[in-house]
């Protein structure tokens, strides 16, 4: 259920096309990346990739590619067909067609396309949404399912976005028609790369990517702070009395370290939730395992110098836990806990869904220091996790405990 568009033509030289492709990418500030036989144009976030795949046919180099438009929106599917017509024509492209689901390549009508097509669609996502009400505590729409999952508030759903209620898209629709929620939910709802078009590229990482911390503390961190808040002051630049993240944009500038040239009484947009997804705790898969961090925790992945190494989550900007996790499957039978774990401190059993842990903690010595680690097992199927969490401060064992009771595991594929 998504819409989008293939294309296929013949050209001579993909060199030539890679040349072009990077020329116009540098001048619309789009990203763009370059392999053996294809590259990947980023027009915009959240989805908004356009791709070309090339491979020889005898007569020269066939060309096909493709991109789908939602949830990014009609301006990025404009732009895509736009780019993709363009960089085609450069290359003198032979046979080159373009299958457009919305035909806008045809009657090139903008409002047409984005009324008969997106707000269509959106309209069905809304019914979606309406008819799951209550079924599930919190939903996630158009949201990468390789990536983290937002904290469940129930009656909610998730997007790329922000978080809603069904019944407040109900009110922004019923009061003010399908257009103000759509101008809220698809990223680039408008023809051209204009205010709306930068502020929603920054609400979407404040709500997504962003995870509040120092700049100082990663080259990630440093990326997206600066970008939200490029976007933000582009975005009030070209249209001062466009409402804006006000309240999110004071503070990352502060993380940042800019300061603010945007006046504090800009119209300011508002939710119904405090915005960005990581300012709560989020949860990730690890293989089977579903375990719950603190949001501002990022990810590393820690080798040892014999060889292996073992996934990391912290935060690097404070004196936080530092969490680390192990896998092992057994091949016969089903999984159980090991003797290692027996004489630790305040041993705790516990049940969870599709799966049990124990833990406990204990005190070492570091550097002439007292560190604590708290230790579990976790155990699904034929599926044994270790999880080691080590801490300086005795008062954050409770935290600690508190995330591990949070633990959850998918059933097996035989369950479902």
């Amino acid at each position: 259920m998504s819409i989008g568009f293939s294309f296929s033509g013949r050209i001579d030289n993909a060199d030539e096309l890679i040349q072009n492709a990077r020329n116009m990418a540098g001048e619309l500030g789009y990203g763009l990346g370059v392999g053996d036989n294809g590259m990947r144009c980023v027009l915009c976030p959240m989805g908004g990739d356009l791709y070309f795949r090339w491979q020889s046919d005898g007569q020269g180099l066939r060309v096909e590619g493709d991109c789908q438009s939602t949830p990014a929106g009609p301006g990025f599917h404009k732009a895509a067909i736009e780019f993709t017509e363009k960089l085609m024509i450069m290359a003198n492209a032979a046979d080159f067609s373009l299958q457009d689901e919305t035909d806008y390549y045809s009657h090139r009508d903008f409002n047409r396309m984005k009324q008969e097509h997106f707000y269509s669609w959106l309209d069905n996502i809304i019914d979606l949404c309406r008819r799951q009400h209550g079924e599930v505590s919190s939903l996630r729409l158009c949201w990468d399912m390789d990536s983290y999952c937002p904290e469940d508030v129930p009656d909610t759903i998730v997007t790329p976005m922000g978080r809603f209620t069904i019944l407040e898209i109900e009110d922004i629709v019923s009061r003010q028609g399908i257009e103000a929620f759509a101008d809220m939910f698809f990223l680039w709802n408008s023809p051209n790369a204009d205010a709306a078009f930068y502020r929603n590229r920054a609400v979407n990482a404040l709500w997504e990517l962003c995870w509040f911390a120092p700049s100082s503390r990663s080259e990630y961190d440093k990326h997206i702070n600066s970008g939200i808040v490029d976007d933000v002051e582009r975005a009030y630049m070209l249209e001062p009395t466009l409402p804006l993240p006000v309240e999110e944009y004071m503070e990352i500038c502060v993380l940042d370290g800019r300061t603010p040239i945007i006046p504090t009484d800009t119209p300011s947009l508002k939710y119904s939730f405090p915005v960005g997804f990581r300012k709560s705790p989020v949860s990730y898969e690890y293989g089977r395992l579903q375990i719950t961090l603190p949001g501002k925790y990022q990810y590393e992945r820690e080798e040892y110098e014999n060889g292996g190494g073992t996934d990391l989550w912290w935060d690097a900007s404070t004196d936080s836990p530092i969490w680390r996790i192990n896998g092992y499957t057994i091949n016969n039978g089903t999984a159980d806990f090991t003797p290692h774990i027996n004489g630790l401190n305040d041993l705790e059993d516990i049940e969870f869904r599709n799966g049990k842990a124990r833990f406990g903690w204990t005190q070492f010595e570091e550097d002439g220091d007292i560190c604590y680690q708290m230790q579990c097992q976790a155990v699904t199927g034929q599926s044994l996790f270790l999880i080691t969490v080590t801490y300086t401060a005795a008062e954050q064992r409770a935290e600690i405990t508190e995330l591990l009771k949070k633990l959850t595991a998918a059933p097996e594929v035989n369950e479902r």
